[in-house]
């Protein structure tokens, strides 16, 4: 499963639908549905449709309507590959409402046995993703367990994958920072987090002095 995100705009640079169409080697045909739908929107607000929004009605031949309640540019589905994709508007609060009320719910319904998973981060420092690899690679790990590395220089972001709510989640991490020791700099949030988060329980605060050259450090 892939999630397209953007570029299904009015203007000419928004080419995702063009381009999923020429992957499925298929027509644009206009989606009557949404093209009245936008009409309706822009007579609500006292204004004419701009001929370029039509745009956002043409939909790849075969693509399933993806509803968005707060935009012009519906979303779709469609099939490439053996691969279910679906497309989405760039707009983070339109992905966001699309995503809970119609992607979701369509990959609960396709696939309902699929096993639910949680993540524990931990944050490194010092190491590089390989050395990090290689550090954890005589780690015996329970079935459904597995690793993943993310790099944030100058961190290297570690997570621990597992079955949700596993017995030996706890057993796993720990092992894991026994073997990366004071490498580790950030327990579930990034080191600066962190940091931040001892000062407030402790009470605690910086401040630079009045005047102080740039680049010095802050007093307690």
């Amino acid at each position: 499963m892939v999630i397209v995100n953007g570029g299904l705009g009015p203007t000419t640079d928004d080419l995702t639908t063009e381009a999923m169409a020429m992957a499925m080697d298929v027509d644009l045909e206009l989606n009557n549905h949404w093209l009245t739908e936008l009409k309706n929107r822009f007579e609500r607000n006292g204004k004419t449709m701009p001929k370029s929004n039509i745009k956002q009605a043409m939909l790849p031949e075969g693509a399933e309507l993806i509803d968005n309640p707060v935009g012009s540019a519906c979303g779709f589905a469609a099939f490439l590959n053996e691969c279910l994709f679906f497309f989405t508007p760039g707009v983070p609060s339109e992905f966001k409402q699309m995503f809970d009320n119609e992607i979701l719910p369509r990959l609960q319904s396709r696939y309902p046995n699929s096993q639910k998973r949680e993540v524990q981060r931990l944050y490194t420092f010092g190491f590089s993703e390989s050395l990090l690899n290689d550090k954890l690679a005589s780690l015996s790990m329970p079935e459904g367990f597995e690793l993943g590395y993310r790099s944030a220089l100058p961190f290297i972001e570690l997570k621990v994958f597992s079955p949700k709510q596993h017995s030996e989640i706890s057993l796993v991490t720990e092992a894991v920072r026994n073997i990366l020791g004071d490498r580790i700099v950030g327990d579930g949030m990034p080191m600066l987090a962190n940091v931040g988060s001892l000062l407030r329980h402790h009470g605690v605060t910086l401040h630079w002095p009045k005047n102080s050259p740039e680049g010095t450090l802050p007093t307690g």
